[in-house]
This record gives structure tokens, C-alpha cells and sequence, in this order.
């Protein structure tokens, strides 16, 4: 990419000075670039590293500004190609830096880094050597407060001041997880200078499986799933089962590597069921697979209530019970809409005797439950000697006057 030249700006004189960044090092997102660190040219670079500068130093000496501007010129490398584009030869000339340090021994600690990742995961540490008071030394680098089992190596193994290197760190499978404190020391001749990081291990890596006893299940039914957890090594912890985003519950890890959960509230229809392993000590957690667990709807019985009635009244009203609602719901708050439909064949002159009352579905429905219907039957008449009476007392009205009076002594009675 190409940069515009920085705006000039009148200092004494009326010479002019800019700062254009020349081969500076620089973070970089790792996943395009595939390192932490590279070198970049431009303007847009210089300036966040003068102004950094500027500020270490102003950390450590108290100047004005004529001072600081003076300090940083001193200590600049002049670059042939930007002869008499780039004030720094009379900067360069003045001498010791106002604010000049013996060692690279005397600076202040860097911030400290945190790198985590997993066994038998390579990690890497950018480290840079700048230059001070004029250093221009080789620097050799050894790293202390490894874990047993993690190897560290760096590449170049040397830098001559300004320069980086990179640290790569891999601990095998046997390294416990948790956090170490690693010290680099840079080495040059009889200058020593430290830096901090954090190697974070999060733990070996584990593989969790979900199975369910039986698929499809019904609903109310109960639905067991078992989860299996395998590392090379004894896992524990806890593992959470979800359907979809929603938590169902938890069950520790037995000494075989399984846990298991079962559950009744899953509605009918489709489910995507997973366990998570939230990892322990020595291991990282992992996630199974999503597992499709089909629940069907139950079945729910509808029977249709026995009546009876006396011969020649009108038909009572007829009526339905439910039976087979699951986990203790009830009609109220199962979620079953609508009502069935009830009939019967007996009417208010229908002879003694019993009539089917059949039920169908209506207007019933319901997104947890079948339904299955069950008959009954209506009884008319008001037991077997008065159906009787009353058929005898009908027969006798159809016969000819001279008997009406048999007939209303035989009602009478």
C-alpha cells in the first residue's frame, strides 16, 4: 500500500522534518498474516511508535518539549535514502541523550502476556529488542518457569539490536493444566534484561458422545440419555444436556466415563439434544454431536359417561372424562382444546331398554396427546315391572272405548 508523504511542518530556520515509518515492527492479526508480528513501512506506522517513545521517556525524565524532541532525535538511525527530507543530522550530532540509560537492565517491567491453549498445542511469544542509549550488542534468550513436559525453543536463537524473535512453547499431553509465570531473559555479554508471560493450559482435550435408550420416545414417557465422555485419562466434572439452547439439567461423570440424564418434559416432536462437558482440572470441556430425539404425542382416552332415565323423559345431557394425562397435568393444564362430540340413539318415546352413546373427537385438539374414544350406553326406563306397566297402558289406549277404563285402573296402579 502506498502512503502519502506526511505534511511538512516549519521548524527552525524554516527546515523541515517528518518521521516516515521505515521497515517498523508491528502486531498483526494472526489469522491473515500466520505470525504476531511484522514489518510494515508508511507514515501511519511511525506515529504510534515516536509517540510511544516519547512517552517512555517522559516516564522516566522530566523535559520540556524542545528537550523530549531533542532526546528523540539523538537516538534515531539516519537513513541514507531520506537525506535532506529528514532533520536528524544536527539532532544526531548533540551527544548523549538527556535521558540516556547504562542497561537494558534499567527499564521498566513490560506488560505482561497471556498465552492460553492446549497440550500438545504449539504457542507462540513475540519478543522484540530495541535498541538503548546506543546498544547495538547481540542478544541471545533463554526462558525459566516451563512446566515439566513443555520444550520451548526460539527462532532466530539471537538478535542484534533492533530486532525480534519468536518463542514457540509446546507442552505434551502430560502437562497438567493451569497457569505458569514464564521469565525470557535476554542476554548480552554482562547486560541482562527480563520479561514476563503467562503460559495458560486449559487442559487436554476430551470427546463427549449423547445417546438416548430409546427414540422416539413418547411424551410423559421419560427419555434417558446417557452421555460419554472419553480423554486419555480418568475424566470428571459435570455434564450439562440442552435441548437446542435450553438447559434440561446436569449429571456428574461416573468412574466409567458416562453421565445420565432422563427427562419427561420434552413436548412432541423434534428435539436436538446435546451434552456438554465443562472439563476439570486436567481436561478441556467439549460438546457432543446434536442427537434428533423424536418424541411422539401420548395416547388420552375419552369415554363417554353412562346415563340413564326414566321411560318417555327427555335425555340428560351427555358427558365425557379424560384419562391418561402425564405429568400430573390435568384437563385445565394439559393444553387440550375443544370438546368432543357426544350422541345417542334413544329418544324420549324409545322403549325400555340400553342405547349406545357414542363419542368422537369434536373439536378437540392438542399438541401433546392422541385421542382415543370409548362408548357407553344410556338406559331408558325406570326398571323392568314399570317399563311394563307402561307399554301395557299404551297398547290398551289403541283398543276401543268399553276398555278405557281397564286401561286407567292398570295406569292408577
Amino acid at each position: 500500500m502506498t502512503r502519502s508523504p506526511a505534511p511538512r511542518t516549519s521548524v527552525r530556520r524554516r527546515c523541515t522534518w517528518r518521521r516516515r515509518g521505515e521497515i517498523i515492527l508491528s502486531t498483526v492479526p494472526f489469522d491473515i498474516y500466520g505470525t504476531e508480528y511484522q514489518y510494515f513501512s508508511g507514515t501511519s506506522m511511525a506515529v504510534p511508535h515516536v509517540a510511544g517513545a516519547a512517552m517512555l521517556v517522559l516516564s522516566r525524565c522530566a523535559l520540556t518539549t524542545a528537550q523530549l524532541k531533542d532526546d528523540l532525535l539523538a537516538t534515531v538511525d539516519p537513513i541514507p535514502a531520506l537525506n535532506g527530507v529528514v532533520l536528524i543530522r544536527r539532532a544526531a550530532q548533540r551527544g548523549t541523550p538527556r535521558c540516556a540509560r547504562a542497561s537494558p537492565t534499567s527499564r521498566s517491567p513490560p506488560r505482561r502476556r497471556r498465552k492460553q491453549h492446549n497440550p500438545g498445542l504449539s504457542t507462540s511469544f513475540g519478543i522484540n529488542v530495541a535498541s538503548t542509549g546506543g546498544f547495538t550488542g547481540a542478544v541471545s534468550f533463554t526462558v525459566s518457569g516451563l512446566p515439566s513436559g513443555a520444550t520451548a525453543s526460539f527462532a532466530p536463537a539471537s538478535v542484534t539490536s533492533p530486532g525480534s524473535t519468536l518463542m514457540t512453547v509446546t507442552p505434551n499431553a502430560s502437562v497438567s493444566a493451569g497457569s505458569y509465570p514464564l521469565t525470557i531473559t535476554g542476554t548480552s555479554g554482562s547486560l541482562v534484561h527480563t520479561a514476563t508471560v503467562t503460559l495458560v493450559i486449559s487442559g487436554t482435550t476430551t470427546t463427549t458422545t449423547v445417546a438416548a435408550d430409546t427414540n422416539p420416545s413418547i411424551y410423559g414417557g421419560g427419555a434417558l440419555f446417557t452421555a460419554s465422555v472419553s480423554g486419555s485419562g480418568t475424566v470428571t466434572g459435570t455434564v450439562t444436556f440442552r435441548d437446542g439452547p435450553t438447559t434440561l439439567g446436569s449429571a456428574p461423570i461416573d468412574s466409567s466415563g458416562h453421565a445420565t440424564f432422563t427427562t419427561s418434559s420434552l413436548a412432541a416432536g423434534s428435539h436436538a439434544i446435546t451434552a456438554a462437558h465443562g472439563g476439570d482440572a486436567t481436561f478441556s470441556g467439549s460438546t457432543s454431536a446434536a442427537l434428533s430425539q423424536v418424541v411422539n404425542k401420548a395416547p388420552l382416552t375419552v369415554t363417554a359417561d353412562n346415563k340413564s332415565r326414566g321411560y318417555g323423559d327427555t335425555n340428560p345431557t351427555l358427558t365425557a372424562s379424560f384419562g391418561g394425562f402425564k405429568n400430573g397435568e390435568t384437563l385445565a393444564t394439559s393444553g387440550v382444546t375443544g370438546a368432543p362430540n357426544l350422541t345417542t340413539t334413544a329418544t324420549g318415546n324409545s322403549s325400555v331398554g340400553s342405547y349406545a352413546i357414542t363419542v368422537v373427537a369434536g373439536t378437540l385438539a392438542s399438541a401433546n396427546y392422541t385421542f382415543t374414544f370409548v362408548n357407553r350406553i344410556a338406559v331408558s326406563g325406570g326398571g323392568a315391572a314399570d317399563g311394563h306397566r307402561r307399554q301395557q297402558v299404551a297398547r290398551l289406549r289403541r283398543c276401543q272405548p268399553d276398555v278405557h277404563g281397564v286401561a286407567q285402573r292398570l295406569q292408577e296402579r
